[in-house]
C-alpha cells in the first residue's frame, strides 16, 4: 500500500527504498517455511540471529529446485536495492552519461541561482554586460559531490529557494554569504544528457 502511494505521488525513489525489507521479508519467510532446519529455528528464538540472505538463499534453492535462478537475481539486484534505501549513489551515477548530467528541482519550477553582475567598457569603448553564477563547495552534498572530475573538489550553484529572489537581489554585501547553502538534495532531481544535445 505504501509503495503504491509513492508511486501514485511520483515519489519514485522513495517508494524503491521500500522493496529491500519486502524483498527480504519474502526471503526470510520462504527460508523459514522450507530451507531452515531445526537448530537454526531454535537459534533464531535464542538469539535473533539468522544466517545471511545469501545463504538463505542457497538454502532455498537447494530445498526448491523451481527457484533456480534467485541466486543470480539477488546478485545482481542486492547492490541497488540497498543503495536506494541507504545511499544513493549507484542511483545519482546510474544518471550520468558521458559525464553530463542535468538537474532540476523536484516540483518542475525554474530554478534561481545566485549571481553577480557588471557593467564595463572593452578596450573598444564598448559597454559590455557581464555576468557569473556563485558557487559553493559540495564535497559532503548528496548528489553534486559526484560532479567534476574524481578527486577535484566537488562544487555546486548557489541555489535559491522560491521567495527569496528579491531578498539577494537586495541584500547588502555584508549579508551574501548568508545565502551560501547547500540547496536540499530531496528538493533536486537529475537527469541525464544527450551528447550533442543543444539545449545543453
Amino acid at each position: 500500500m505504501a509503495i503504491t502511494t509513492l508511486i501514485n505521488d511520483r515519489q519514485f525513489t522513495s517508494a524503491l527504498t521500500l522493496m529491500r525489507p519486502q524483498y527480504e521479508t519474502a526471503v526470510r519467510g520462504a527460508w523459514f517455511s522450507f530451507a531452515a532446519t531445526d537448530p537454526q529455528a531454535e537459534e533464531f528464538l535464542e538469539t535473533d540471529r539468522i544466517p545471511k540472505i545469501k545463504v538463505q538463499i542457497r538454502a532455498l534453492t537447494d530445498a526448491l529446485p523451481s527457484l533456480t535462478g534467485l541466486e543470480e537475481l539477488h546478485d545482481k539486484s542486492w547492490d541497488y536495492l540497498n543503495d536506494y534505501t541507504h545511499g544513493g549513489q549507484i542511483v545519482i551515477k546510474s544518471r550520468f552519461q558521458d559525464g553530463r548530467i542535468e538537474c532540476a528541482i523536484t516540483d518542475g519550477q525554474p530554478m534561481g541561482i545566485a549571481g553577480l553582475w557588471d557593467r564595463y567598457r572593452d578596450a573598444a569603448g564598448q559597454w559590455q554586460d557581464s555576468y557569473t553564477m556563485l558557487t559553493i563547495n559540495a564535497d559532503d552534498h548528496p548528489l553534486f559531490k559526484h560532479y567534476h572530475q574524481s578527486g577535484k573538489e566537488k562544487r555546486m550553484v548557489v541555489m535559491l529557494p522560491e521567495g527569496a529572489y528579491g531578498d539577494w537581489l537586495t541584500a547588502p554585501a555584508s549579508d551574501a554569504r548568508d545565502f551560501l547553502v547547500p540547496y536540499p538534495a530531496d528538493r533536486l532531481v537529475a537527469t541525464p544528457m544527450r551528447p550533442g544535445n543543444p539545449e545543453s
